[in-house]
């Protein structure tokens, strides 16, 4: 066996969520002029006043402000994160990192990653 480094110990003040579960008391746009896209609005990837992709707790890309003054909201199931896992003596398993798969069942053959049960439970 090879030995593993220590692992680091996670700040106090952090957070975590896991893939997939929904929100008990999801966000509502508070002005009619705000952008309100619903419950699974995700965090801006690529930092606040440029452009950015969000990905939603589910998983997926969802929120694009690429082009400025534009905004699209709509998940692209093509664009994925995914994680490869091999255990020893196990074959290999890879999923894509959302859990939810597209609708029109375009990309039945990808493995979709398991809906938390929360507490890191699937």
């Amino acid at each position: 066996m090879i030995d593993q480094p220590p692992r680091p110990k996670i700040p106090d003040s952090t957070w975590q969520r896991p893939l997939g579960l929904g929100w008990d008391k999801p966000y509502t746009v508070r002005y009619g002029s705000n952008l309100d896209d619903g419950p699974w609005h995700g965090m801006p990837l690529g930092g606040f006043g440029a452009g950015c992709i969000g990905r939603s707790s589910r998983g997926d890309f969802n929120l694009w402000h690429l082009d400025g003054g534009e905004h699209t909201f709509k998940s692209l199931p093509p664009c994925q994160f995914s994680i490869f896992e091999q255990s020893e003596n196990q074959d290999a398993k890879a999923y894509a990192l959302c859990t939810e798969p597209p609708s029109d069942r375009s990309l039945k053959t990808w493995k979709w990653y398991p809906v938390s049960q929360g507490d890191g439970e699937r």
